[in-house]
């Protein structure tokens, strides 16, 4: 693994690193993240300094698993009380086309952010299992910031 600091930088100053040889394995999309903050710190472009606070992962077995933000073990030490929705793909159309009939989705929301509104506006974690799912977690972050 290379060391660097937090927007990416090695040991020596004018030398960044991101992707897989800064850490556990992850999704092109966390590897993107950090190589965009990279160069926008390297070129001086005043566009991004710091990496987005939750990245998603993947692991490539079958079926596939990915993750993005906390875990229910981890709300609960934080003492965070929480609702869990869940969704088997063999009842979505996406699942029905690839014939996924095993996969399934699992998001997380803290409950107070669902007590007083019709959708929730923050999602804490999104977790996927089945085919081709490490490849789409970025999907279940996109409502985070609603």
């Amino acid at each position: 693994m290379i060391k660097v600091d937090a927007q990416c930088r090695t040991d020596v100053p004018h030398i960044f690193a991101a992707g897989d040889v800064i850490g556990a394995p992850a999704l092109a999309a966390t590897g993107m993240e950090q190589a965009r903050m990279a160069m926008c710190v390297a070129c001086e472009v005043d566009y991004k300094d710091v990496i987005a606070p939750i990245l998603p992962t993947g692991i490539y077995t079958i079926p596939e698993a990915s993750m993005a933000g906390e875990s229910e073990d981890s709300l609960k030490s934080k003492g965070i009380d929480y609702v869990v929705g869940r969704a088997r793909y063999m009842d979505n159309p996406r699942g029905q086309i690839i014939g996924d009939e095993s996969g399934l989705l699992k998001l997380i929301f803290a409950r107070d952010d669902i007590a007083f509104a019709r959708r929730p506006r923050r999602r804490r974690t999104s977790h996927r299992a089945g085919a081709h799912r490490s490849r789409r977690n970025d999907v279940g972050l996109r409502g985070r910031a609603l």
